[in-house]
């Protein structure tokens, strides 16, 4: 899965675009592992 987030961070109000993979492992129909790639 792709998740872009848009970011302001109050420390410096500075507004950001952040792009992330997330990588996801199913057994037995369930979420065994997660791993995300930024």
């Amino acid at each position: 899965m792709r998740f872009t987030f848009d970011v302001t961070p109050k420390s410096t109000g500075q507004r950001a675009t952040m792009d992330e993979v997330g990588l996801y492992t199913v057994k037995d129909g369930k979420i065994s592992e997660e791993r995300f790639y930024y």
